[in-house]
């Protein structure tokens, strides 16, 4: 803020698209110490240029403010007093939502809340499959010492695949279709709430299965029915209906489970015979979102316990499919005889004839498939767990 003018002015700034992009700075102030904003391509609008509506920070403030009072009224549980020092230079992936107005509309909404924590970051949108990945590597080549992922399980696999082994924490803002990573980890959905954890809260470690393709997943991989269901779910279709077609879709194929012939090795363990799907998560829960519902997947696991928990699902018929997701979402279907399970490090899955593959929501070829799981691999920012209750 230059000397003289009002701390609470509203400035204008007008950007272009730079010829040539600069290695993000590790630490941008202005000259009485306040930090100053750095816009990236994700802010411009289809002509190249964006108007910012920039409210300045007070002289004399704190770049970093994370009271109680503010965190609660985002919607989540107040931080500890000491918060985790939030980042310097943060690299934002967007992946697009829904139209052209939604997606420039969460991106102003996005940087108001950066803005906000005074913290130096560019925000850059994909643009197709693969595309976050390589914008994380860019934004780790330029000095960035966090990122942000803005989408649904897919952008977060894709950034974490560029984060496995270094160490830099990234943060969710959760904008995609069924969020699981983000709902499992009790990332809050509403944006302040979800800015706050990304930038301020501490890391948790996070296990990464590596896939022999060099992908990366942190949510699950499943064969067979889960596979099926991603794609008879595109893009446009996840777009059109959201998660709504995901529930439609899950009925209409359990109602004709299609049962393969699978060879599963767990570690030392070997499954042979029919089943209807192969499912290997790192997360507990599957959760419908907007509903109470939820199934049960694998009630002991954990995202940092080193391995990822299988399941092995073999209905008989339609009735029966139905039955089984009933008994996974009251009870976890422990000790039920069309459940087999195990917790691995190491897995491999073969199907005969070949069966299509699923990471983290979306299609990853077919079988055979190897997974490695490399413990505590990424590092996520997530909110403070509750305190226990009173004795």
């Amino acid at each position: 803020m230059r000397p003289g003018r009002r701390p609470n002015a509203v400035n204008k700034v007008t950007t272009t698209a730079p010829s040539a992009r600069a290695p993000m700075p590790a630490r941008a102030t202005s000259h009485q110490g306040a930090p100053i904003m750095r816009e990236g391509e994700g802010s411009m609008s289809r002509r190249g240029r964006c108007t910012i509506e920039a409210t300045p920070l007070p002289t004399g403030a704190p770049c970093v403010t994370l009271s109680a009072m503010a965190t609660q009224r985002a919607g989540v549980p107040a931080l500890d007093a000491t918060p985790w020092a939030p980042p310097a230079a943060v690299g934002v992936v967007m992946k697009p939502f829904r139209s052209l107005a939604a997606t420039d509309a969460l991106a102003r909404a996005l940087e108001c809340e950066l803005r906000r924590w005074g913290v130096v970051y560019e925000l850059v949108r994909t643009r197709g499959p693969g595309d976050a990945t390589d914008l994380a590597r860019r934004f780790l080549t330029d000095g960035a010492d966090a990122l942000v992922a803005v989408g649904g399980d897919g952008t977060v696999a894709e950034v974490l695949s560029a984060l496995v082994g270094t160490g830099v924490p990234l943060g969710i803002v959760p904008r995609g279709t069924g969020n699981q990573l983000a709902m499992n980890l009790g990332i809050p959905k509403a944006l302040p709430a979800a800015v706050a954890v990304a930038l301020a809260a501490q890391p948790r470690p996070l296990d990464v299965g590596n896939l022999d393709d060099g992908r990366v997943c942190a949510l699950n991989v499943g064969v067979g029915w889960a596979a099926d269901l991603m794609l008879a779910c595109p893009p446009e279709f996840k777009r059109r209906w959201g998660f709504a077609g995901y529930v439609a879709m899950t009925a209409r194929l359990a109602l004709r489970p299609r049962r393969r012939r699978f060879r599963v090795v767990a570690d030392e363990l070997e499954w042979v015979g029919d089943a209807a799907t192969v499912l290997a998560t790192n997360c507990p829960v599957l959760y419908v979102p907007g509903s109470p519902l939820r199934l049960r997947l694998a009630p002991d696991a954990a995202v940092d316990d080193g391995r990822f928990d299988l399941l092995v699902a073999a209905p008989r018929h339609g009735a029966d499919a139905v039955n089984l997701l009933l008994r996974l979402a009251r009870d976890g279907a422990e000790g039920d005889r069309r459940l087999w399970r195990a917790r691995a490090r190491t897995l491999t899955i073969e199907a005969d004839p070949p069966a299509p593959v699923q990471r983290d929501g979306d299609p990853a070829g077919t079988t055979p498939l190897r997974l490695v799981v490399e413990p505590g691999a990424a590092h996520v920012r997530v909110p403070p767990a509750p305190p226990p209750p009173p004795a």
